[in-house]
């Protein structure tokens, strides 16, 4: 209850992160688990929890009664003793010893009970062990010396060494030894409006499904049943209209079923709609409870919705760092599509890193970004590299904080979602 009583009186941009720190399992009586539900349902409505909006969810969720509001007003009271940051790490700690301390004693009376009523078989006995191993002992991770991460450094060399890359592709074979990104990485794609932001998204995404990763895809600007049309249709080879205008032929809808039926297609999770950063946050934080997340993918970036009403450039800062801070604290990397303006293709020339500066801090922010270019829609005939630009996509890395800066060509079927290279 101290931790609920310190969300309830520190900054809003504080609640978030510590609300998420918090185990379900904590939660002992009826009234903690109803406060972690109403403060989660505040998260996602975006507002600052304090007493009174408790007090209103409260009575939304149809909770209210004497006895709460009592209980609600003494939350605040238990914290004096919190000045700091540290104590309440401290307090964090102490709760997960004694949630360990709870699960190895019923370990322990579980076990005596099996051994004295003389009841114990084999597969008792793999459950309690399945039961112990659930059990989480490693409660704070020892601070690293500079030789136990020079040691890793080598170890991870000699994986790379033996083809096993410590790092991850997005699925295109472009990148191989070019763009690796880690668990902390945010890559940012920015394109300006008909280049095929989305499709390179989807064509990622198909690529990486297959391999085995999964990915949560936050699609900001369009639904998930039309992202679903646009993955079938890469999936499937079969032009994504002729499914929207019911044109399919036997033997095409023959090839959607076969798809459907792939188990890759549990490696990925569309989430849509108006999302804030504590949004996609919390959502990543529910799905990675239930299995790994290799990969989050926003469509697109200036779509998040911003907390406050300032300046366009500062909700673009603010968004960005949230990105950021998301891949910092969940160790997920994150491809960023973003949008750049119409203006800055006036010039004719290829986006190039100036073309974000009026979007806020992205390009700090992001381990590498890149540029997806079309000379095609242009009315150029040739790329950069003097070919036919017939159905290709120039890729042009701006920044990579450990790797080449270059422009790469693709080829690009839109039609079907598909980029290639």
């Amino acid at each position: 209850m101290i931790i609920y009583g310190h969300i309830l009186q520190c900054e809003k941009s504080e609640q978030s992160k510590f609300l998420n720190r918090i185990d379900p399992i904590w939660n002992k009586t009826g009234f903690e688990k109803q406060i972690f539900d109403a403060m989660n349902q505040l998260i996602k409505k975006n507002l600052y929890i304090d007493l009174l909006s408790m007090t209103n969810q409260f009575r939304e969720n149809g909770w209210l009664d004497k006895t709460t509001i009592v209980q609600i007003s003494r939350i605040t009271s238990d914290i004096g003793f919190l000045t700091s940051s540290i104590s309440l790490n401290n307090v964090f700690h102490e709760l997960q010893i004694n949630e360990s301390i709870h699960r190895a004693i019923a370990f322990r009376n579980k076990f005596d009970h099996l051994i004295e009523s003389e009841s114990m078989t084999i597969e008792k006995f793999n459950d309690l062990v399945d039961g112990l191993q659930k059990i989480d002992f490693t409660l704070e991770p020892e601070k690293k010396s500079n030789g136990d991460l020079i040691f890793e450094l080598m170890d991870d060399h000699e994986l790379a060494k033996n083809g096993q890359i410590t790092g991850m592709n997005i699925g295109f074979s472009i990148f191989n030894k070019i763009v690796l990104l880690e668990p902390v990485d945010l890559m940012v794609i920015g394109a300006r409006p008909a280049m095929g932001k989305t499709a390179f998204g989807v064509s990622m995404v198909a690529n990486l499904i297959q391999s085995g990763k999964r990915v949560v895809f936050f699609a900001l600007e369009m639904t998930s049943k039309q992202m679903m049309r646009r993955l079938i249709s890469n999936l499937a080879v079969i032009d994504s209209n002729r499914i929207k205008f019911g044109e399919l032929q036997n033997h095409e809808i023959n090839r959607i079923g076969s798809v459907k039926n792939e188990q890759f297609m549990e490696n990925i999770i569309f989430i849509d709609g108006s999302k804030t950063i504590n949004d996609i946050a919390n959502h990543l934080n529910e799905i990675q409870r239930e299995s790994p997340v290799d990969l989050f993918v926003v469509d697109y970036l200036q779509k998040i919705q911003p907390k406050n009403t300032r300046s366009r450039y500062e909700q673009v800062t603010e968004i960005s760092n949230g990105l950021k801070l998301i891949c910092q604290n969940m160790k997920i990397p994150c491809v960023a599509l973003a949008q750049l303006s119409r203006d800055s293709s006036k010039t004719g020339k290829r986006p190039s890193l100036p073309d974000l500066k009026e979007s806020g801090e992205i390009e700090q922010d992001a381990s590498v970004v890149a540029f997806l270019h079309r000379p095609e829609y242009y009315g150029e005939t040739e790329t950069i590299n003097g070919g036919s630009s017939h159905n290709v996509c120039e890729l042009i890395i701006g920044k990579n904080r450990e790797g080449e800066l270059g422009i790469h060509e693709m080829s690009v079927h839109l039609e079907i979602s598909k980029f290639k290279g």
